[in-house]
């Protein structure tokens, strides 16, 4: 029973990274002005990492499907990156910002960071 739990577990979080990555490079221009609106780096290096991500996050969601444990522990990192990043900005106010999550705009909230723990404790159990 654990084993099928682990696998549900790492296809939906696959599904999810693969979903994401795929939307962030469908409007590469609209992330990177997520990326940028998140004020955490300097434009040039912030352009850099929102070029980075999609592919991190696919390459995460391909490891997941093959069920390999670093990936697992990766998308538990990169989850973990993104909740923090959030937090950040939700501490300074800035609370009707995209969170660059997928297609759909979302503003930052609580209900995120709760979602991302919720989704990087999964990544851990998984692992």
């Amino acid at each position: 029973m654990e084993a099928l739990i682990t696998l549900s577990v790492r296809m939906l979080l696959a599904a999810y990274l693969a979903a994401g990555g795929i939307a962030k490079l469908t409007d590469r221009r609209r992330f990177d002005g997520i990326v940028l609106d998140y004020r955490l780096l300097p434009p040039r290096p912030a352009l850099r990492v929102a070029a980075a991500l999609p592919w991190i996050e696919l390459i995460l969601a391909a490891g997941l499907l093959a069920g390999l444990r670093p990936a697992a522990l990766g998308a538990a990192l990169l989850l973990v990156l993104y909740g923090a990043a959030m937090a950040v900005n939700l501490a300074r106010g800035r609370r009707l910002m995209d969170c660059g999550c997928g297609a759909k705009p979302q503003r930052l909230s609580g209900w995120l960071l709760l979602r991302n723990a919720a989704l990087a404790a999964g990544a851990l159990f998984a692992a």
